[in-house]
């Protein structure tokens, strides 16, 4: 009987040791095959400071600080905008002046044109009226010479009233012949006078509607510069969006060149998207548009926070990236980050922290998020890290 009984004992023990061993290697061929890889909570922070170097005057808030888009974070010494206002203003009034001085130079150009034309217009008809008087004249000596000569032929008239008239006649005929190209120079000189007015009055209009000259363009740039400093006050830096102190890097005192970093401001605690870091083992093994687990275990609760997610894009090429989990973060992993959404309330996740990403199971959908599931799930994911590691 104690034989028997032995037997049984030890085929018992065989059993649950068969048992045992393919439920191990089952085990752990499921998390050979299970798809976990870990990943960082989007932080939306930004870097603000001082577009132009500046001295900071104060610090207006503290690291945890909650702020709203235009609360003033820092305040400036007034001086170099004071100085650069005034300077701007000496500019303006120059400019102003150079302005007016120029408007008074076409007028007076335009005054002088015009006086150019009137005397040419004169000067021409004048030329006219002695051109029309020598022809006249000039008529009547050629008439007086014709009527003279057969009267001299007769012995009628004395030849000396005859040979007086003919120089004269022929010292007008030369006046009158050089009268054309004199009139064409003075239509010509009186044209380009009148062209010369237009072109000035269209220069005045271009320059009253539109400033156009380097004076004019001085002048419109100095006063948007100005408009620009009396709107936007540079002596503060003011919170672009909602959020949350968590770095200071300068104190009171300090001189700040342009683009430096005085206040790291994180954006509020809303975090939507997770950056994950698909292994290399895994980099064909989801796919956009896989809803996958987003999980962390908060310190202090004995159920861990997880969340859906969406894949909505993965990097086309597989880089070296830096796990933020690995003990010896100097040593580049290869793969491809994955940016997913998450589709429930992401609250409780902690912005810039790292999460662990796994897959459902194939063929059963995303997994039913309750308290003993979430659990389980997490220490698989976890048991998956140790095995993949």
């Amino acid at each position: 009987m104690r034989q028997r009984l032995r037997q049984f004992a030890r085929l018992v023990s065989g059993f649950v040791v068969l048992a045992g061993t393919a439920y191990v290697l089952v085990w752990l061929f499921g998390r050979e095959n299970a798809v976990s890889f870990r990943g960082i909570v989007d932080s939306g922070a930004e870097n603000v400071g001082p577009v132009e170097a500046a001295r900071i005057v104060s610090i207006e808030v503290v690291p945890g600080q909650r702020v709203k888009a235009g609360d003033v974070l820092v305040r400036f010494d007034p001086a170099e905008r004071v100085a650069e206002e005034a300077m701007n203003e000496v500019k303006i009034r120059e400019a102003e002046q150079s302005a007016v001085r120029f408007r008074e130079n076409l007028r007076d150009a335009e005054r002088a044109s015009r006086k150019i034309v009137r005397e040419a217009a004169v000067a021409l008809e004048e030329r006219r009226m002695e051109r029309l008087r020598d022809e006249a004249e000039l008529a009547g000596l050629d008439a007086e010479i014709a009527r003279l000569m057969p009267l001299v032929e007769k012995k009628l008239v004395s030849e000396l009233e005859l040979t007086a008239l003919r120089p004269k006649a022929e010292a007008l005929r030369k006046t009158v012949g050089g009268y054309e190209p004199l009139l064409k120079a003075l239509a010509a000189r009186l044209e380009q006078a009148e062209a010369d007015v237009k072109e000035i009055g269209e220069q005045i209009a271009r320059y009253d509607a539109q400033p156009t000259t380097a004076d004019g363009n001085s002048l419109s740039a100095a006063l948007k510069r100005y408009e620009e400093l009396q709107r936007a006050d540079t002596s503060v830096l003011r919170a672009l969006s909602d959020g949350v102190v968590s770095q200071v890097f300068r104190r009171a005192g300090d001189i700040v060149p342009a683009g430096e970093a005085i206040v790291r401001l994180a954006s509020a605690p809303d975090a939507r998207f997770v950056t994950g870091m698909l292994p290399a083992e895994f980099v064909d093994a989801v796919h956009v548009g896989d809803e996958l687990v987003v999980s962390r275990l908060a310190v202090g609760r004995n159920q861990p926070v997880l969340s859906k997610g969406r894949i909505e894009t993965i990097d086309p090429e597989v880089l070296d990236f830096f796990d933020p989990m690995n003990p010896a973060p100097r040593v580049p992993v290869r793969g491809r980050k994955v940016r997913i959404r998450l589709l429930d309330e992401a609250g409780t996740l902690i912005p810039g922290e790292s999460v662990l990403i796994t897959q459902g199971r194939p063929g059963t959908g995303f997994p039913q998020l309750t308290p003993g599931s979430a659990k389980t799930a997490h220490k698989a994911g976890a048991a998956a890290e140790e095995v993949g590691s």
